[in-house]
């Protein structure tokens, strides 16, 4: 894949699906209102490199009413990274957590297995509908997934570790509950 499908994707998107851009960040916010995390901005200095794909409730409402009005949502991860490195798509699946706990991890899996199928769905409609011919398969099958949470004061660095299928990421946040990353792509490439 290159930059160009990526932004071909990108721009045939629904702006509900698409993290807010603001110079070479991209913002991610989480929507869960008791969360520690409220905020992680990337950044990119390509943007045609990135695509981050974020189901808001709040403005999407087939994410909450695909099942009927029952009040009930589909679970979802927090936020879909699609990054290209030499021609090469790179997919993660990230959930933000207040804590790495046991519960937590059990269901940020379910909520990323639900991504997987959903993206799935996006892109294969996609590929469809506006009939190209782009092969991410590859890209989701090598996909990673992270769950991110906030460093305890006692630790103030970005820490990852891996368990089973979940890469762990610790975040350091300001007080506001925001992390910057000024090098997504860096970020990235190291999990």
């Amino acid at each position: 894949m290159v930059n160009k499908e990526l932004k071909d994707f990108k721009n045939c998107l629904h702006s509900s699906l698409k993290a807010i851009q603001k110079g070479i960040y991209f913002v991610v916010k989480e929507q869960g209102e008791k969360s520690t995390i409220k905020e992680i901005d990337f950044g990119f200095k390509n943007k045609d490199d990135v695509l981050i794909i974020q189901q808001n409730i709040d403005n999407c409402l087939p994410i909450t009413n695909l099942f009927g009005n029952n009040g009930e949502r589909i679970e979802s991860c927090d936020f879909i990274v699609l990054l290209i490195k030499n021609k090469e798509l790179k997919v993660f699946f990230c959930e933000i957590k207040s804590s790495n706990s046991r519960k937590n991890r059990e269901k940020a899996k379910r909520q990323i297995e639900s991504s997987k199928i959903f993206f799935e769905y996006l892109y294969k409609n996609y590929l469809h509908k506006y009939d190209k011919n782009i092969n991410f398969n590859m890209a989701i099958e090598n996909a990673k997934s992270l769950i991110l949470y906030p460093v305890s004061a006692a630790q103030k660095s970005s820490v990852a570790s891996t368990s089973s299928d979940l890469i762990w990421c610790k975040m350091e946040l300001d007080d506001e509950g925001v992390c910057y990353i000024a090098d997504g792509y860096e970020f990235f490439e190291s999990k």
